[in-house]
């Protein structure tokens, strides 16, 4: 990779911190953009090898400050859920407006924004019809239209964008994929329709490697990505098989 500084938000978070691995396992410099009460266990490994930039995606002004010296940003930060869905807009849209603004504000010296969505922001799709990226979005939940706001706002960007959509991300320092194995020591199987409903799953080190490979590749520019394995499986067939290796 040619010579660059990465601002990365998020980091401190499951998938964030995966992407900061990534990053560093290519000793590519990288300015973590961190609020001050943000726990920093998962990059406590990484903590003498980065530069730390106050600031928040809900501060302008510390965005401006974070993005001196940048070359490229990726966009982890945002939240999954929240108590009032107009939290879920508040960071997944105008945070991430805020970046984009910041970014704007520097007249063409960041050369490249990748965003992190979700495929909630495609909506539901089935194996007999996957979800492709030139579909029109069709979200169900408030968290996937506030992901796909957020990439509304990236695609106002003066600079080049490629949007990532991940499905459910799973793999070390995951606690969401925890509460399942959990329930599953309780036995209890939490699955939905029979368990016949089919997931797709994304392994976070491959999301990571996928977000740092989009960086350069010229190909991707302007592009939405669904992210995910290769493998559909069923709820059923997924709490069966965390059954069968808790044994």
């Amino acid at each position: 990779l040619p010579a660059m500084k990465i601002l990365l938000t998020g980091a401190t978070g499951f998938v964030g911190s995966h992407v900061l691995d990534s990053l560093r396992s290519r000793h590519i410099p990288v300015a973590v953009l961190l609020r001050p009460s943000s726990s920093r266990r998962l990059i406590e490994h990484r903590l003498g090898e980065i530069e730390l930039r106050g600031g928040s995606i809900r501060d302008p002004a510390s965005l401006d400050r974070a993005l001196e010296d940048v070359s490229h940003v990726i966009h982890c930060a945002g939240l999954t859920k929240a108590v009032r869905s107009e939290e879920l807009y508040t960071t997944n849209q105008m945070g991430t407006r805020n970046v984009v603004e910041a970014i704007n504000k520097k007249s063409g010296r960041i050369e490249r924004l990748i965003y992190i969505s979700s495929l909630a922001a495609a909506g539901p799709a089935g194996p007999e019809s996957p979800a492709q990226e030139t579909a029109p979005p069709r979200p169900v939940s408030e968290y996937g239209r506030s992901k796909l706001a957020g990439e509304a706002e990236v695609k106002d960007s003066q600079t080049e964008w490629v949007i990532l959509r991940p499905p459910a991300v799973y793999g070390p320092r995951d606690t969401e994929f925890l509460r399942v194995f959990k329930a599953i020591r309780a036995h209890l199987l939490p699955y939905f329709d029979r368990g016949s409903q089919a997931l797709s799953f994304a392994y976070v080190k491959d999301l990571a490697s996928a977000c740092v490979e989009c960086l350069t590749h010229p190909a991707a520019a302007g592009r939405v990505y669904n992210v995910a394995g290769d493998e559909v499986v069923t709820a059923r067939t997924l709490a069966e098989m965390i059954a069968g290796l808790m044994k």
